[in-house]
C-alpha cells in the first residue's frame, strides 16, 4: 500500500495555512456576518470547516465521527482550525491511506479521494470567507485549477441535490478560484458598504 504523495499533502498544508490566514484576519464585528452558504455565518462557515476537519481525522484514523453540529470553535476559533489542520494533514501523511477504502460522507472513497475533498472545502470555504469579510485574496491558481479539473470529473454528472447549487458559468479566463466556487454553486455577495 502506497501513502499520499508527499506533493499533494503539501498542497493539503498550503490551502489549509492560506484558508487559515483568512481565518486569522477575520475582525471581531465580521463573525456574524453573512457568507455565500446562505444559511452559515461566517463563525458557523468556520465550525463547518473544523468539523469537517475532525470528521476526516476520525474516518481516517477509524475512530468514532464526532457530532458536525457541536461548537468546535470554543473562545478562540483561528487556533480550532489551525489545530485540526495540522491533525488533518498528519491523518493523510500516514503510510497506506491512499488506497484504503473509507465510508465518508459521500460513500466509500480511497483516501486519495478524500484528500481532494478536503483541499476542495478549505478552498471554497476560504473563498467563501474572503467573500464575506470583504477581502482580497490570492487564491493558490494552480492548486484551485487542478481542483477544478477533478471536481468536475468527480461530480459532472452528480445530482446537484442539496449539496451543491447549481453551477453558474463564468469566462475561461476567471481567477481559477472563482471558477471553482462558481463550479460548485457559490455565488459572490452583493457589494454593500464596508
Amino acid at each position: 500500500m502506497t501513502g499520499i504523495p508527499s506533493a499533494a499533502t503539501d498542497q493539503l498544508a498550503q490551502v489549509m495555512a492560506f484558508t487559515g490566514d483568512l481565518i486569522d484576519g477575520i475582525r471581531p464585528d465580521k463573525w456574524a456576518a453573512a457568507t455565500p452558504c446562505a444559511a452559515w455565518t461566517v463563525r458557523e462557515l468556520v465550525n463547518h470547516l473544523v468539523a469537517g476537519n475532525l470528521v476526516f481525522i476520525a474516518i481516517l484514523g477509524n475512530q468514532q465521527v464526532p457530532d458536525r453540529t457541536a461548537d468546535h470553535l470554543g473562545d478562540d476559533p483561528p487556533a480550532a482550525y489551525r489545530s485540526s489542520a495540522v491533525q488533518l494533514v498528519e491523518a493523510f501523511a500516514r503510510p497506506g491511506v491512499a488506497d484504503r477504502i473509507y465510508q465518508a460522507p459521500i460513500g466509500p472513497a480511497p483516501g486519495a479521494a478524500l484528500l481532494h475533498i478536503r483541499i476542495t472545502e478549505a478552498l471554497v470555504h476560504g473563498w467563501d470567507i474572503a467573500q464575506a469579510t470583504s477581502r482580497h485574496a490570492e487564491f493558490p491558481a494552480e492548486v484551485a485549477e487542478q481542483e477544478l479539473a477533478i471536481s468536475r470529473r468527480m461530480l459532472g454528472g452528480v445530482p446537484r441535490n442539496g449539496r451543491f447549487g447549481p453551477a453558474l458559468d463564468l469566462p475561461a479566463d476567471a481567477p481559477a478560484i472563482d471558477r471553482l466556487a462558481a463550479f460548485l454553486g457559490h455565488r459572490p455577495l452583493p457589494v454593500g458598504p464596508e
